[in-house]
C-alpha cells in the first residue's frame, strides 16, 4: 500500500504541503489595526497555463487566518458551508505576535494562487510596502529566492510534496508600515533571499558623519529624515546621504557604498542592497 501516485515511474505523495510565513514590520499601532481583518486566501486555479480546465484537487480552497490574541483555539467542530474554504489558523512564532506561520495542504502538481486581503493601512499617513519570496519549488519559474514587490493579483505556485530533506514549498510575505520621512535599507543574501542581521552602516549627510544604523532580523535598517527644519518649516534643501557597510561578513563581496539624494518632497524611500557569496 502507498499513499501516493505513480507519475513518470516515481511514487509522488498525494498530499503536497505549503509553508506560509508572514511578518508584519514597522509601526505597532498600524500593525494592530491591520491584523484585525487580515487573512490569506489560497485557491486552486480554474485553468492551466495553456487555458485547459484544471481537474478537481483534494484541497482547492483554504483561508489562512491569524491566531486570536487571547490564545483561544477555534471550535474545530463549528459547521461550515459546503463550498466554504477550509479555515487554517496559523501559529505566532514571536512574542510580539508580528510573525505567523501556516502549514497547509496543496496538492502536488496542481496550480494555485495565494492572495492577501486587508493588508494595506487605512490611514493615509502610514506608508506601506509589501514583499514576497518563494523557496523550494519544483518549478524553477516559481522560485524567487530574493525579495520582490508583492503583486496585488497574488502569487501563483505549483504544489509539491515534502522533499527528501524535509523541505516544503515556502512562501514568505513581509509587510512594512512606516511613517513619512523614513529611509529604509533592505540588506539580503541574493542566493537565499534571507535578510542579513546586525550589518552596520556608517551614515554621512552632505559629508558630515551621522549615527550608524544596524539591520534587524529581517535585514532592515531605517534612517529618519526630518521633513521640517528647526523652525517647523517644510524642508527646501536637497541632501545627499552616503551609507557605507563597516562589518562585511567573511565570504561576501563588497557591493559598494550607497548614495541617495533626497529632495524637498521626500515621503519615504527604500534602498535595497544584496550580497553575493
Amino acid at each position: 500500500m502507498s499513499d501516493g501516485w505513480h507519475i513518470d515511474g516515481r511514487i509522488v505523495a498525494k498530499n503536497g504541503y505549503l509553508t506560509v510565513k508572514k511578518d508584519f514590520v514597522g509601526m505597532p499601532e498600524a500593525i494592530e489595526k491591520v491584523k484585525k481583518d487580515y487573512y490569506i486566501q489560497v485557491d486552486m486555479d480554474e485553468k492551466l497555463l495553456d487555458g485547459k480546465p484544471q481537474p478537481p484537487a483534494f484541497h482547492e480552497h483554504m483561508k489562512l487566518v491569524l491566531p486570536s490574541e487571547d490564545s483561544q483555539k477555534p471550535d474545530a467542530e463549528a459547521p461550515q458551508a459546503e463550498d466554504a474554504p477550509i479555515e487554517v489558523v496559523g501559529t505566532w512564532t514571536d512574542d510580539t505576535h508580528t510573525s505567523c506561520t501556516w502549514i497547509v495542504k496543496a496538492d502536488s502538481f496542481w496550480k494555485y494562487t495565494l492572495k492577501e486581503y486587508n493588508y494595506k493601512p487605512k490611514d493615509s499617513n502610514v506608508k506601506f510596502s509589501g514583499w514576497y519570496n518563494v523557496h523550494n519549488s519544483h518549478e524553477q519559474g516559481d522560485n524567487v529566492n530574493s525579495w520582490e514587490a508583492y503583486p496585488e493579483s497574488g502569487i501563483q505556485f505549483t504544489g509539491r510534496g515534502i522533499g527528501r530533506g524535509g523541505e516544503t514549498l515556502t512562501i514568505e510575505l513581509e509587510n512594512r508600515y512606516q511613517k513619512e520621512g523614513i529611509l529604509t535599507l533592505n540588506k539580503f543574501d541574493e542566493s537565499t533571499g534571507r535578510g542579513m542581521e546586525k550589518i552596520n552602516f556608517a551614515v554621512s549627510k552632505n559629508g558630515v558623519e551621522e549615527e550608524t544604523v544596524t539591520t534587524d532580523k529581517y535585514g532592515i535598517a531605517q534612517l529618519h529624515i526630518p521633513l521640517q527644519d528647526e523652525n517647523k518649516q517644510n524642508r527646501t534643501a536637497t541632501e545627499t546621504y552616503l551609507l557605507r557597510e563597516t562589518n562585511l561578513p567573511t565570504g561576501y563581496v563588497d557591493t559598494g557604498d550607497i548614495q541617495i539624494t533626497v529632495g524637498k518632497m521626500v515621503k519615504s524611500c527604500v534602498a535595497r542592497q544584496l550580497e553575493l557569496l
